[in-house]
């Protein structure tokens, strides 16, 4: 049997691993669901709404048939986390990240070069003036792609050095070997769970100073006074 949830439709081959998911992972969309359909507490949407053919399993015994792990569950639960990996490689997909970044960062100098060649060809279309316009640029954007990108791992290998990060990390391989939680999962469980951590690392920190509104708008009447 499979179990889905019914927020990412994350698969389960038992139920009670997808009840786990439920209340560390989306503990918030449960409660505004109670909220909106009147359901009492988690646990009436736990056992109400999820999908399962478990309410006939054994009462009384010494362990029920819900608790029992079979190769079909181990299967199914296999097929679900490849499921999984494949869509989270396509939620997360960092390369995306680092292209969009770098079409930000040249957008202002492609759009400069669009101008010029339709300055020169006024009855091109757009988009072979683009085109064009990003042939003459591709150097520079890979260059701007590959600087994105190491300065991405300089800080990720600054972070694996981090003792705050180390703390998290640490809280998220227990997750992950006493619970059975995904990578996704213990990673946002631990952040979650070590809050009073990422409080301390605020605390550490000056925050920025906040410019007065009066004082602001005083120097914008100065500066138009000396225009003037």
């Amino acid at each position: 049997m499979v179990h889905t949830c019914k927020f990412c439709y994350k698969q389960f081959g038992r139920k009670d691993n997808l009840n786990r998911h439920l209340h560390n992972i989306h503990s918030e969309e449960m409660q505004q669901h109670n909220t909106n359909n009147g359901h009492g507490s988690d646990d009436d949407y736990l056992y109400s709404d999820v999908e399962s053919n478990d309410s006939d399993s054994v009462r009384g015994s010494t362990k029920s048939t819900s608790d029992s792990i079979t190769d079909s569950d181990i299967e199914t639960e296999d097929e679900g986390r490849a499921s999984n990996v494949k869509s989270n490689h396509m939620k997360y997909d960092i390369w995306k990240h680092f292209i969009d970044e770098t079409y930000e960062a040249k957008e202002e100098d492609l759009n400069d070069l669009i101008q010029t060649y339709r300055e020169h060809d006024p009855h091109g279309s757009l988009e072979d003036l683009s085109d064009e316009a990003f042939a003459e640029l591709k150097p520079q954007y890979v260059n701007k792609l590959r600087q994105i990108y190491t300065d991405f791992m300089k800080n990720m290998y600054a972070l694996q050095r981090n003792p705050y990060h180390g703390k998290i990390m640490r809280t998220a391989k227990r997750l992950r070997e006493d619970e059975d939680f995904s990578k996704d999962e213990a990673i946002q469980y631990a952040a979650k769970k070590r809050k009073y951590l990422l409080e301390e690392i605020i605390d550490s920190y000056t925050l920025p100073e906040v410019e007065d509104a009066e004082d602001s708008s005083e120097s914008n009447l100065e500066f138009s006074d000396d225009e003037k």
